[in-house]
């Protein structure tokens, strides 16, 4: 099964004016608000031997519930054709979070590519050209995040599911 390790947008219901503007440009698909989440690391895919160890890494784990303030608007990649309408959280503790996770999960950490906090609220469907994020109003000043969890990936025509299969509170 398709994984990942994230974390839900405690407050995603101010994501949804955000939402509704990109909506209004055919050349975005929003993501829904309840598929709203920070990835910290991204596990491919995994049995379930290696969900359940997964699991119990993630009971080990020791964090805090953060308040992220909003950075900015931006599209990814950057110097390519952008897929991507990301929120960019200025919060150094997800960089921790992060490398925590990978030395968890023995993951080897590229230090040249370092880890981006963001939110994905929109998809640029196939052969469509960027638009002007300045006519897009973000009016969100914080992100909360109480909870890390290992979430499995469901790829579909019309999108992705993501269902929880555990979390992890904060202590």
């Amino acid at each position: 099964m398709r994984s990942f390790i994230g974390s839900p947008i405690e407050n995603s219901e101010d994501f949804s004016k955000l939402l509704e503007s990109l909506s209004f440009h055919r050349e975005i698909n929003p993501v829904p608000v309840n598929n709203l989440h920070l990835t910290y690391l991204f596990l491919s895919d995994i049995n379930d031997s290696k969900k359940n160890i997964a699991i119990k890494r993630l009971q080990q784990l020791k964090f805090r519930a953060l308040t992220c303030k909003v950075n900015s608007l931006k599209t990814l990649p950057e110097r390519s054709t952008p897929r991507v309408i990301v929120v960019v959280l200025d919060c150094p503790e997800l960089s921790d979070i992060s490398n925590a996770l990978k030395e968890t999960f023995s993951v080897n950490i590229n230090r040249t590519q370092s880890f981006l906090p963001h939110i994905t609220v929109g998809r640029y469907r196939k052969h469509s050209n960027p638009i002007s994020l300045e006519s897009v109003k973000l009016d969100i000043s914080a992100v909360k995040l109480r909870q890390i969890c290992l979430y499995k990936s469901t790829l579909t025509e019309s999108g992705s599911i993501y269902e929880k299969l555990y979390c992890k509170e904060p202590v």
